[in-house]
């Protein structure tokens, strides 16, 4: 065989690496020339300034980033709902999302409801009743209710990124945001729920 015809050979075997592998790459600064990183943020606030800022850091790293932003009040969905949550949850299963963070509210969870002050909300839920007391009115209850399965899917979205299947050269990330434990006697953190612990 000719050096011409090997040459050839050696080209069109890189031909097919690249048509079975679109993100197929010779160094990391062509990688990222080809590659749109994901980032998904839950609860993100009507004006998402960490979806700015993660654009902001990427475009000055020559990385590509699309941001996709979940708030209520800014009519971009409401994650009580089936949808957008099932699909931003297929999605993760299905590898396509690098990045995800979620802030999901922490009122049912904050120790501020333990202080005795008048006209203040007191707890709906505590450390011996996490999904809620018994003595909750149906208007708190559903109010925990609405809290614990805000977590849970919060919860349930980040396992599903961390543990992301498939292309694996820039690994997934996936944090939730909420205040620690505190010494408040009966106070329970979201950090102390039952699904953040197996998590």
């Amino acid at each position: 065989m000719d050096k011409d015809s090997n040459q050839e050979g050696k080209d069109k075997d890189q031909d097919n690496e690249e048509e079975s592998d679109p993100l197929h790459a010779n160094n990391i600064e062509e990688y990222y020339g080809k590659r749109v990183f994901i980032f998904l943020h839950h609860f993100a606030g009507p004006n998402d300034p960490l979806s700015a800022e993660i654009q902001k850091e990427a475009t000055a790293a020559g990385i590509k980033v699309k941001c996709i932003s979940v708030e209520k009040s800014s009519g971009t969905g409401d994650l009580l709902q089936d949808d957008p949550y099932n699909t931003h949850l297929g999605w993760a299963h299905n590898g396509y999302i690098d990045a995800y963070h979620s802030g999901f509210p922490c009122t049912t969870f904050s120790k501020l409801r333990f202080r005795p002050a008048e006209g203040l909300t007191g707890p709906v839920r505590t450390m011996d009743e996490p999904y809620g007391k018994k003595d909750n009115t149906a208007a708190e209850q559903e109010e925990c209710d609405r809290g614990t399965v805000m977590a849970c899917r919060s919860i349930d979205m980040a396992r599903a990124v961390a543990e992301r299947k498939g292309e694996a050269r820039i690994k997934a990330s996936a944090t939730l945001e909420k205040p620690p434990p505190s010494s408040q006697e009966g106070h329970l953190s979201a950090w102390e729920l039952p699904e953040l612990g197996a998590f």
